[in-house]
């Protein structure tokens, strides 16, 4: 009986903990949890702060290349006013996964991490008051019969950091690069 009532004790903690980690924490300031895009259908979610950011990162069915996926988030920030980057505020000069040339497939981003696949997407958006908001989604895969990914591959982990104004380095944002996109 008393490891039955130990072990009940510990699932229900770690649901506890569990369901803790869904919740925007309530020292957020109001304006960044609707600025995140976090799809209805999440197949779980974690809020944090690392540093000055605050971020959202959750797991979700969308299908390779995420296109669907992808204009819902334009569809959310558009909305809200937030303007899209057409360069990595963090390299200036570098275009952006959108902005590249090539249909969807061709604009992701690739790297191969000890024998695992990833296909990375990231967009930058900036609001008036200067805050970005940066998107990083990504497919983990491994190969199969040399083949990296297919549009049965579902499991797209995404992460939505806010940065607020001020805190990222000088001379970064939409606009404020020197360089010539290319």
């Amino acid at each position: 009986m008393r490891v039955f009532a130990k072990v009940h004790i510990m699932l229900i903690a770690a649901v506890v903990l569990f369901a803790g980690c869904g919740k925007v924490p309530e020292d957020w300031p109001g304006n960044i949890v609707p600025a995140l895009f976090v799809p209805e259908k999440h197949k779980s979610i974690s809020y944090y702060r690392l540093d000055v950011t605050y971020q959202a990162k959750y797991g979700t069915d969308a299908c390779w290349p995420a296109g669907q996926f992808i204009n819902e988030i334009a569809d959310h920030m558009s909305k809200k006013g937030w303007q899209r980057s057409k360069e990595d505020f963090m390299n200036p000069g570098y275009k952006l996964n959108w902005a590249r040339e090539g249909d969807i497939i061709e604009q992701w981003g690739f790297f191969s991490d000890k024998g695992v696949d990833i296909h990375q997407w990231i967009e930058d958006w900036e609001d008036k008051d200067g805050n970005i908001v940066r998107y990083g989604l990504k497919y983990k895969t491994k190969r199969k019969k040399n083949v990296s990914i297919s549009n049965k591959d579902c499991d797209l982990d995404v992460v939505a950091i806010f940065i607020p104004n001020g805190t990222r380095p000088a001379g970064t944002g939409a606009g404020n690069s020197k360089k010539v996109v290319k």
